[in-house]
């Protein structure tokens, strides 16, 4: 309210005076939802709640991962990614293997690529865990990976330790790398709109501040988008920066693949993202119609929910041919067949999504990781990715576990 008094007095603007009493309700509504728990919680210790299966830290999230796949007799791995010295841990992605009747194919699952994206798929495979005995599983085997940007899901960041995208970085390649990095800054209109996606940020009062530069971005939301989906590798402090070389997380996911798929003839990653669409909705996304057939030989029921960004360019995965680097398992194994598949839930709406994420982006490089602005900018980007609701937590694990189920039956 105070900030709408002072926009309307010094700019007499009706819509600027609107607009951000509006946003200030919204973020204060974050604000109090992403506070400690106020009501909407399951018990933790009823297996039919979903809290359950839900964790509210990365290191609860990998302790609950790593007890129930030890309890169903998985053979672990791990790889450290980073190692936080205050707390005196390190920070692993994970990995937990079922071998099946079936060797020759391999099933994926695969959480935390976005770091505080990760609580989603972290639940899915917890709760996943619980149906595995003795190590082993009829049909496909089964490879789950926990927290692929562990440092992103530890320290609520989307980017990892080096604030690099990993779904932008999934490059074997030099000829991979030499078109990413020689690619013009602008191309997609990045430059353009480098004023909305990386903004100045000394408080968290920019956040508010931000809103008359953000009004004219409204009529420009799809050249926006394409901004932002096509990522860059000109900025290390940008938002959706791809970086210059393959990072540990992208090499560790490897690793796994290779050492868990030897041999594999058919490979089908199902890989577990949030943020993009209607909250509690999820997208089943491929990246062109040659993968969108593979995919269809193992998705049945579902398969209406199956996009690719040439089936609608105005829908939620318009844009997504323009990504170089996002991740594909079978580029860790060349002969054999097979498909990505992101599952991706919805969350918020994607103007409050994109801000949460260039103001956290902003606050985390220009300001002290103790500083209100930092925090404040931390809170914005958990709650733009996790809806701490008991009914979008039972719409994922639902939708996740059937998903998982379906694929597995038909592969």
């Amino acid at each position: 309210v105070t900030v709408s008094v002072l926009y309307w007095r010094t700019m007499n603007g009706v819509v600027v005076t609107i607009v951000t009493a509006m946003l200030a309700v919204a973020v204060s509504f974050v604000l109090y939802e992403t506070l400690p728990p106020l009501g909407d919680t399951t018990d933790p210790t009823d297996p039919k709640a979903p809290d359950y299966h839900f964790s509210r830290s990365y290191l609860a999230a990998r302790h609950k991962f790593l007890t129930r796949a030890t309890a169903a007799g998985a053979t672990l791995a791990s790889e450290v990614i980073y190692h936080d010295a205050e707390l005196g841990v390190n920070l692993t992605m994970d990995a937990a293997f079922f071998k099946g009747s079936r060797p020759e194919k391999l099933l994926v699952h695969i959480s935390g690529t976005h770091g505080v994206e990760g609580f989603a798929g972290s639940a899915i495979q917890a709760k996943l865990l619980e149906g595995f005995r003795d190590g082993k599983t009829g049909g496909a085997s089964v490879l789950f990976v926990h927290a692929v940007n562990p440092y992103g899901f530890h320290f609520g960041r989307r980017f990892n330790e080096n604030n690099v995208d990993l779904n932008r970085n999934w490059m074997w390649s030099e000829a991979e790398w030499q078109k990413a990095l020689s690619r013009e800054p602008n191309a997609h209109g990045y430059e353009d709109a480098r004023s909305i996606l990386n903004p100045a940020v000394s408080s968290w009062w920019d956040y508010f501040l931000r809103v008359p530069a953000l009004i004219p971005g409204l009529f420009k939301q799809k050249a926006i988008k394409l901004a932002i989906i096509a990522g860059q590798y000109h900025d290390p402090r940008g938002i959706y920066y791809g970086g210059t070389q393959r990072e540990s997380g992208t090499i560790a996911l490897n690793k796994f693949l290779q050492q868990f798929g030897a041999g594999v003839k058919e490979v089908i990653a199902l890989d577990v993202h949030s943020g993009l669409g209607p909250c509690g909705e999820d997208s089943l996304m491929v990246d062109d119609a040659e993968e969108a057939q593979a995919a269809r030989k193992v998705i049945h029921e579902s398969a209406g929910r199956l996009e690719y960004p040439d089936t609608d360019p105005n829908g939620p995965v318009g844009g997504y041919n323009l990504v170089l680097g996002s991740a594909k398992v079978q580029k860790s194994f060349p002969t054999a067949q097979g498909a990505h598949i992101t599952q991706e839930f919805g969350t918020r709406p994607g103007l409050f999504v994109a801000m949460a994420l260039a103001f956290e982006n902003a606050a985390f490089h220009q300001t002290h990781w103790n500083s209100v602005a930092h925090q404040f900018g931390t809170k914005l980007l958990r709650a733009a990715f996790f809806v701490e609701t008991t009914e979008w937590k039972d719409r994922v694990l639902e939708r996740g576990v059937d998903l998982f189920g379906e694929i597995k039956r038909n592969f």
